[in-house]
């Protein structure tokens, strides 16, 4: 049972005045506020289950309440049905959230950055642009994220290197057209102030060189934007947060942008951490993102969140990778906990604590076991102990 009628889950006590049960506290946002003032931001991992509405509240409220995240974007909602696509705008718009719509999808294999290719992207996402432009949804879209794939090794090949003069003029002349397809049929679809964001990629290490994308007249642009060990030492915890996020890294792609984009305009961070002990210590062949512990995590996710506000007033967010994402990266392939949201295995029962003062069991088929505990004036919970993911 992990339903605790009107209770908070903390690390020890629970009283009377709570509300649910919180999940885990790994999180770079101390607090929620409108994704107007700053995105609070991350990826978040659909799930096809037979209960998606229930789930989709559940998750997404959790998501809102327990990790102050305001915006989410989502990976193939172009492959997901109306009626899946319907819930969720449905819940994000009653729990005042945004989306970043991805524009993402594209042939791998012939892809560079032409006109023929614009089409193509278009022609994949015309029918979730169309409907995220319904009247009922398009308040629900923060921005629409355009993918430019440089990243890719067989466009970077199709076009004869990444810095190739092909590359960057192709680059150019895509970003153009891209954002005029995009900018008519949003528009087609009564979407009139449709903002549109590019996205930059200077490559892991900041070697690309890639082109000032501002005549294609974007709305913003994001970035993907990783910590590096430093020297293959992963710090721990205590450490100062520069060097756990190692930030001289992380600014030399900022002052890369701020070179090429010297007018600051809005720009979102897409960055995210996995850690060395999900994989027993054993060092992943990816560390992009890769910090020694769950509790480096935690630092690192505060300092991180610190070194954009105190340091970049152009950055209008970020999108962390991601709430609930653990995949498999690396050759060979190692499972990165990039989440926020761990597993819930293991966690207590809420009737299994010590009861104190007013405070019940009582028969709930809702509740997991069949039970919940009911707090009365100055009842609490007592518990020993708890997982990470259950500590606020």
């Amino acid at each position: 049972m992990r339903k605790i009628m009107a209770a908070f889950l903390t690390v020890a006590l629970i009283t009377a005045n709570a509300m649910e049960v919180k999940a885990g506290t790994l999180t770079p946002y101390e607090e929620w506020g409108s994704s107007e003032e700053f995105v609070n931001g991350a990826t978040f991992v659909l799930e096809q289950r037979n209960d998606y509405e229930e789930w989709l509240t559940r998750e997404l409220q959790r998501a809102k309440e327990i990790y102050h995240i305001n915006t989410i974007t989502v990976y193939g909602l172009e492959q997901y049905d109306d009626a899946y696509k319907t819930c969720l705008f449905e819940t994000l718009k009653s729990l005042d959230m945004k989306i970043c719509v991805r524009i993402e999808s594209y042939d791998g294999e012939t892809f560079a950055f032409t006109g023929e290719d614009a089409a193509d992207v278009i022609r994949r996402h015309k029918e979730l642009v169309e409907f995220t432009c319904l009247p009922e949804n398009r308040d629900v879209v923060f921005y629409y994220g355009i993918n430019m794939p440089v990243d890719d090794g067989k466009v970077q090949d199709n076009l004869g290197g990444v810095n190739s003069q092909k590359c960057r003029d192709n680059q150019v002349s895509y970003a153009q057209e891209i954002v005029k397809q995009m900018r008519e049929l949003t528009k087609a679809g009564g979407f009139e102030d449709a903002k549109l964001f590019l996205s930059v990629f200077f490559g892991w290490d900041a070697s690309y060189e890639i082109p000032s994308y501002d005549s294609a007249g974007a709305d913003g642009y994001f970035i993907n934007n990783y910590t590096y060990p430093i020297e293959g030492k992963l710090p721990d915890a205590d450490a100062e947060g520069a060097d756990i996020i190692n930030a001289e890294r992380l600014k030399a792609t900022m002052d890369k942008f701020q070179t090429v984009y010297p007018q600051g305009p809005p720009l979102v961070i897409e960055t995210g951490f996995h850690t060395l002990e999900y994989n027993n210590d054993v060092m992943p062949a990816q560390t992009a993102g890769l910090v020694k512990d769950r509790a480096a995590k935690e630092a690192a996710l505060k300092a991180m969140y610190s070194f954009y506000r105190e340091n970049y007033p152009n950055v209008a967010g970020i999108l962390y990778f991601g709430y609930n994402l653990f995949n498999k990266e690396g050759n060979p392939p190692a499972e990165m906990d990039w989440a926020l949201l761990y597993p819930t295995d293991g966690e207590n029962e809420a009737e299994d604590a010590v009861l104190e003062g007013n405070a019940s069991v009582s028969q709930d088929q809702e509740a997991s076991g069949g039970q919940a505990v009911e707090l009365g004036e100055e009842g609490a919970l007592l518990f020993q102990g708890c997982p990470p993911t259950q500590q606020q």
